[in-house]
């Protein structure tokens, strides 16, 4: 007999349309998740969880592009699906920040990333463009001719890097790059990218200056004798972080006169903005 060519999924017994085939049970679970596009609807999409992992859902229908990706939030209690065409779906606690589903691409999407802060993602084509949604946009090698396209991208603290089929790496921010295997390119593609989990970043500087603030005493007079008591105003205290200015909570946000920051604007972070819209301590 020769290799196995092609396999024919039925709902019927084989002994049914083959008297000469045997009744006897042969289970292989090992391929119960293997499918493709004619098997499923063409481009019908489905999510397969394993061990805890939530499923929360899928698109619904027959999808104008198959997909090509998936991502979690940072909580773990959602995730958004990409297609080739840069559409996006949201599920769970995941936001829907924007898509490229009615824009004409010059290459297809191939990865997709959310901003390390939950408050926005990345999308990658095959020609190393980037699609940024709420998120920053570090910079792309869609201009910039490749020798293989890219397969995958990762964020990390303050930037993202992509890699290419054959191994080139392509870092934009200040996620470190460590080397690649662009110069010798194994003989499969690369199809994934990942950062420790302690990813080296540039130093921040944090800065702390305490202002001193002069005694002040206060005499209270009664009856008896004359008590005096010596209480120290609270120092304040401002902190600087890279280049940007750090507040502790919205109340010292507010008493410095600023309100309604946006991301991306000093002294913005995720911690003061309740409602994840981009914009915190909202006056």
């Amino acid at each position: 007999m020769g290799p196995v060519v092609c396999r024919v999924a039925s709902c019927r017994p084989p002994w049914e349309l083959d008297a000469t085939c045997t009744t006897a049970s042969a289970t292989a679970n090992a391929t119960a998740l293997h499918t493709a596009p004619c098997l499923d609807d063409n481009r019908a999409a489905f999510v397969s969880p394993f061990g805890g992992a939530p499923k929360l859902g899928a698109p619904k229908g027959l999808l104008r592009a198959p997909l090509v990706g998936i991502a979690a939030t940072p909580s773990g209690r959602g995730y958004w699906l990409v297609a080739s065409d840069g559409g996006i779906f949201s599920f769970g606690d995941a936001q829907f920040f924007g898509s490229t589903g009615g824009t004409k691409l010059n290459r297809p999407v191939t990865s997709m990333v959310p901003d390390p802060d939950g408050t926005g993602y990345w999308l990658v084509a095959s020609d190393g463009g980037i699609f940024a949604f709420q998120a920053p946009f570090y910079g792309s090698m869609g201009r910039i001719p490749l020798n293989r396209p890219v397969s995958a991208m990762v964020g990390g603290t303050g930037g993202y890097l992509m890699v290419g089929e054959d191994g080139g790496i392509f870092s934009f921010g200040s996620v470190p790059f460590f080397g690649s295997l662009g110069a010798n390119p194994p003989a499969s593609p690369i199809v994934a990218v990942a950062v420790s989990a302690g990813p080296v970043v540039a130093p921040v500087t944090t800065a702390t200056t305490t202002v001193a603030a002069p005694t002040s005493t206060t005499t209270t007079a009664y009856t008896g004798p004359s008590t005096t008591s010596t209480k120290p105003p609270k120092p304040t205290t401002t902190t600087t972080r890279g280049s940007g200015v750090w507040y502790a909570n919205c109340q010292e946000a507010w008493d410095q006169g600023q309100g309604n920051i946006h991301k991306g604007q000093p002294g913005y972070r995720i911690q003061l903005d309740g409602d994840h819209d981009g914009i915190a301590c909202e006056a």
